[in-house]
């Protein structure tokens, strides 16, 4: 995650940048046993999924939160306070998406929310991720992606480059970060391509489910 942007909030903060969560339905599908006891890595920038997972952990369960962005994972780990005990089963890390300062084998679950696009080398990242986990975990990825429908493609087009950059302007007077945003989202492989990619990784039993039509899509694999 060399070049790892982080945005300003207001946009992020609105509704349909709420999609972190539903990735969450599908580890919560887990048998509450297993859950309990999982050791997660999560790619994070202020640890909004992190909290969800770390409420529903045992006693035995950890988490790990890792961004390149130090000040960043500073503001989460200062909202973590509002956790309690569960606190103490999180960590937080600095560090790179493409080389991982974590032993091979050593989580059960990996997952990365709106930053893999950002990875200067995406291959690689992945193949790191395939490393780190333990035989059987799953790699979960969300990310901003390709809306399929041709109609809908279009009012999303007009939608991202005429009205996302002049809001970021007007709500948190910066134009620059929402035109990379944009930009970012359109440079980054369509759901078939990096589906190939994470395959091309090492991982199995690969699929993806498109959210709003493609405007982001939960990506998963599994190490076996």
């Amino acid at each position: 995650m060399a070049t790892h942007l982080t945005l300003p909030s207001p946009l992020l903060s609105s509704k349909p940048f709420s999609l972190p969560i539903t990735i969450l339905g599908k580890i919560y599908a887990l048998p509450r046993d297993i859950l309990y006891q999982l050791h997660y890595i999560l790619f994070s920038i202020s640890g909004d999924i992190a909290f969800r997972v770390a409420d529903k952990l045992g006693p035995s369960g950890h988490v790990t939160v890792c961004d390149i962005n130090a000040s960043m994972l500073e503001v989460g780990k200062k909202r973590s306070r509002t956790l309690g005990e569960k606190q103490h089963q999180m960590s937080w890390t600095v560090g790179d998406a493409q080389n991982l300062e974590f032993k091979d084998d050593s989580f059960d679950a990996y997952t990365i929310a709106f930053g893999i696009r950002n990875v200067v080398d995406i291959n690689q990242a992945l193949k790191e991720a395939f490393r780190v986990l333990k035989p059987g975990g799953r790699f979960m990825c969300l990310e901003f992606s390709h809306v399929e429908n041709p109609v809908i493609e279009q009012l999303y087009s007009f939608y991202s480059f005429q009205c996302i950059p002049p809001m970021g302007k007007v709500l948190a007077g910066d134009w620059d970060s929402y035109q990379y945003l944009v930009e970012s989202i359109r440079r980054f492989p369509p759901q078939q391509d990096f589906e190939e990619m994470i395959k091309n990784a090492g991982f199995s039993c690969v699929t993806y489910d498109n959210l709003s039509f493609g405007v982001a899509a939960i990506h998963s694999g599994f190490k076996l």
